[in-house]
């Protein structure tokens, strides 16, 4: 098989495009053209299967000095470990070759190995039943996701854990019931079905987007009367998730900070520093970045989500079965998890905890719910 034409020629090509003054914004978007070109010679050339040795030459290429300067100014190297995967998700990029520039960033800034990026890749999400319920006033409800049943570890170690959220101490929690969760949040034209039918009101979008965009401006009683209508419509058992249930299947199996890792990384969650576009300006459609392994999106940041819980100060006495902490602690605050659009990714983390007012309406506030199934 020949050699990809003018391989060196197209690694000077790189280093000309980021050459300039860092911008990682616009270095994206020059960035889409060169692997364009690229990725184009080299389905004309050998349908996409890329040889390693081509691929070597251009992790070579990419191991220079610009990139020390970027982790030691940014002190954030997942921005450009990031990059492959975004323009493979985001602009529609062959997956092989972006997945090996995202290979090439990891190596040449000594964040992984070929091993490491190897068992990465071979976990992929695992096989997700979804379903949908029949409204009897026609139409569906929101896309369910069956969760399996197992054990986790909740929480933070103290030293990890933030001054608000005191998600601590860290206690095993076992999911023993069969339940299925919202693939996303709940979103407006889920909502919208519900005040056309009855007499609840209509929430506030901003002017940022009704139809795929997550319900915002909803209190906790708002969430927990769409359940009971959704409940009524279709005759099966829809509620918000406990805390321990969505931190479950946030983590999706994982122990990490987030259910990708320990970086908050590049595109990954929308967020006040999550890289993508809609950061600190506004809540994203739902589905925008990649599922976990659960096959659930928007676990991490886009909106805080109501649980049932009220709040504890600590886990001190939490429930171990998965069931919602009610009794005790603070009535005048109820829990949500997630993060939002407008919050720095710390508060992303699958641990995070923050407490609100259930009456508290805001543009950052939305939910989803579980369905608790036959067992």
């Amino acid at each position: 098989m020949s050699d990809l034409p003018d391989v060196e020629a197209t690694v000077n090509l790189l280093k000309a495009i980021l050459s300039e003054p860092l911008d990682l914004a616009s270095e994206k978007r020059r960035f889409q053209g060169f692997l364009q070109d690229y990725a184009g010679r080299a389905r004309a050339e050998q349908g996409l299967n890329l040889e390693r040795r081509h691929l070597n030459v251009l992790v070579l290429g990419m191991r220079y000095r610009r990139f020390d300067g970027v982790v030691k100014d940014r002190g954030d190297a997942a921005d450009l470990v990031g990059l492959g995967d975004w323009l493979w998700r985001q602009e529609g990029y062959d997956k092989v070759l972006c997945q090996w520039v995202e290979l090439v960033w990891s190596k040449s800034l000594g964040l992984a190995t070929d091993i490491e990026l190897d068992a990465k890749r071979k976990s992929p999400v695992q096989s997700v039943k979804v379903f949908r319920d029949r409204l009897r006033i026609g139409g569906e409800g929101p896309a369910m996701v069956v969760l399996p049943m197992g054990r986790f570890r909740m929480g933070s170690p103290a030293s990890k854990a933030g001054y608000f959220d005191k998600a601590v101490p860290v206690h095993t929690v076992t999911i023993s019931r069969p339940i299925a969760m919202s693939r996303y949040p709940v979103t407006f034209e889920d909502y919208d079905r519900f005040v056309a039918a009855t007499d609840a009101e209509r929430p506030n979008d901003q002017g940022w987007g009704r139809g795929r965009w997550p319900v915002i401006n909803v209190n906790w009683h708002d969430a927990k009367a769409y359940a009971a209508w959704l409940s009524e419509q279709t005759g099966k058992t829809y509620r918000l998730p406990s805390e321990s249930e969505w931190e479950y299947a946030a983590r999706a199996g994982t122990e990490t900070a987030y259910s990708w890792g320990n970086e908050v990384g590049v595109n990954r969650a929308n967020c006040l520093d999550c890289v993508s576009e809609w950061d600190s300006e506004q809540t994203s459609p739902v589905g925008s970045f990649e599922p976990n392994a659960f096959g659930l999106y928007d676990m991490h940041g886009n909106v805080w989500e109501w649980v049932e819980d009220c709040w504890h100060s600590n886990y001190e006495g939490a429930p171990s079965d998965g069931s919602a902490w009610t009794s005790g602690g603070n009535g005048d605050r109820c829990v949500v998890r997630g993060g939002s659009w407008d919050l720095d990714p710390w508060d992303l983390r699958s641990a995070n905890r923050y407490r609100i007012p259930p009456s508290y309406r805001y543009l950052n506030n939305g939910f989803r719910l579980v369905q608790d199934l036959n067992p």
